[in-house]
């Protein structure tokens, strides 16, 4: 998408999906910032691409999505070091399948947390960086799963319901987040209109490898191999190579929703302006940001 070395920046890019793009952005010549909570993963992570490709450009730095000190941390460091940023790939997640209900270290349902709130902070604080590199996109990786029968019940978002002070159902917690994602990306891109940042939300389909590479054993086994023979199933290889084209490929429309590498309608529900502008200012206020991107 730009002539000069483009800089990206693919949270959790240190296994699954996130590995995947990292391996094919290096391959296409970006510069990529692999964030992991674990610096030594990451390096790890990092090192597997060098040796596939020799001359990647990757440079791993430690985040933690589930601490909103260690957001601020890294935007500052990042924007300390005075690089341009292109691509801003909010790819980091969690999956809930059905363990208790866990925790922020601030507090915050770990789903709703990670998938929702660390990216929110990281997003805006990251902001003057992308309107300084524009044309630049922010790509935040949601699911399907947020719409009324694609793989489930769809979500039913609960504003007082965010901590769990009335119940905890994992699967609906986790369509919830792809639903704020989604509310998120259309709340961003109102307030980016013009300033040549683009804001997307894209699905990148059923991948169980993603939930088999944090496993081991038989629970590997189930994820890795026999899910894979279901045949909605794709492989992160397919899915990072589609985020990839969306981070580096021709212009995505503004505020979007993709899924499998082409836009689609997301739900009725992801329409709702102001429910997506309720959750931006909570949000704010969740995080301790206050200020126009």
């Amino acid at each position: 998408m730009n002539a000069q070395q483009p800089y990206v920046i693919v949270t959790g890019g240190n296994r699954g999906i996130g590995y995947a793009t990292v391996m094919v952005l290096a391959e296409r010549g970006a510069h990529v910032i692999l964030t992991a909570r674990d610096v030594k993963r990451g390096e790890a992570a990092a090192q597997a691409i060098r040796e596939a490709h020799p001359d990647a450009s990757i440079e791993v730095m430690q985040l933690d999505l589930a601490s909103l000190a260690s957001v601020r941390r890294f935007a500052e460091m990042y924007k300390a070091q005075a690089l341009p940023l292109h691509v801003l790939i909010n790819n980091a997640g969690a999956l809930g399948l059905g363990k208790p209900i866990q925790f922020t270290q601030d507090g915050f349902e770990l789903e709703f947390g990670i998938n929702h709130l660390g990216h929110f902070l990281l997003t805006n604080l990251l902001l003057p960086v992308l309107k300084a590199s524009a044309p630049s996109r922010v790509i935040t990786v949601s699911s399907i799963r947020h719409i009324p029968g694609k793989g489930g019940k769809g979500a039913r978002f609960d504003f007082d319901n965010l901590k769990g002070e009335t119940g905890h159902d994992p699967g609906i917690t986790y369509n919830n987040t792809k639903l704020a994602n989604v509310w998120f990306t259309h709340a961003l891109q109102r307030r980016l209109d013009g300033t040549g940042v683009t804001a997307i939300a894209a699905c990148p389909g059923f991948v169980p490898q993603t939930v088999g590479a944090t496993k081991t054993g038989l629970s590997w086994f189930f994820y890795d191999k026999l899910l894979m023979l279901i045949p909605a199933a794709r492989t992160a290889d397919v899915a990072g190579r589609e985020l990839a084209d969306l981070a580096l490929g021709p212009a995505v429309k503004a505020g979007a929703f993709y899924a499998d590498g082409h836009e689609m309608r997301s739900s009725d529900a992801s329409y709702d302006d102001a429910n997506a502008e309720r959750l931006w200012e909570l949000s704010e206020q969740w995080v301790g940001w206050h200020g126009a991107p």
